[in-house]
């Protein structure tokens, strides 16, 4: 059995509206049921539509399939949904490092202080994971799916690097 990392999370998955079979996709491959379980509304986001479950390698996993309300108000249900205290957001074309979450709360726990930490999130698109390693990551052949993503690795890294100047995070 591999040594799991962290003891204490879950993933959740939250459906904002779409109009491709995602969900479907995801109940079907994980077996996941719907049940009733109830969302504390502790910040304001559109209501959800159907919740299912499952437990993948004795990880919970959740879905939440809700109206379309946009980016923040996704972000809303998830912090609603979680049950620990810390959360991470992350679109659906990224991807993680294998040890991302062990580094990624190192600063928070070493620090009463520190409130928010983050990290480079690459995206997935022309990336390859063996064992949930990162092994090889390439621009795409598209030239115009590349500049976008150059765009985006030099947006972030300047505001990231100009909000370090006042012990700022994007997030």
């Amino acid at each position: 059995m591999q040594k799991r990392f962290y003891p204490l999370y879950e993933i959740v998955v939250i459906d904002d509206g779409s109009g491709d079979a995602t969900s479907l996709r995801l109940i079907e491959a994980f077996q996941m049921a719907e049940l009733k379980r109830p969302i504390q509304r502790q910040i304001k986001c559109k209501w959800e539509q159907a919740v299912y479950e499952a437990k993948v390698n004795h990880i919970p996993l959740t879905l939440i399939r809700k109206e379309n309300g946009g980016k923040a108000d996704t972000l809303n249900m998830g912090i609603n949904a979680s049950r620990y205290p810390y959360f991470i957001c992350m679109d659906a074309d990224s991807v993680l490092q294998r040890d991302s979450l062990k580094e990624i709360i190192k600063p928070i726990l070493e620090n009463d202080k520190v409130i928010a930490s983050g990290g480079l999130v690459c995206i997935s698109n022309c990336a390859e994971l063996e064992d949930g390693r990162l092994v090889k990551y390439r621009m795409p052949w598209n030239p115009i799916v590349g500049v976008q993503i150059k765009e985006y690795d030099c947006s972030f890294l300047a505001a990231r690097m100009m909000l370090d100047k006042f012990n700022g995070n994007l997030i």
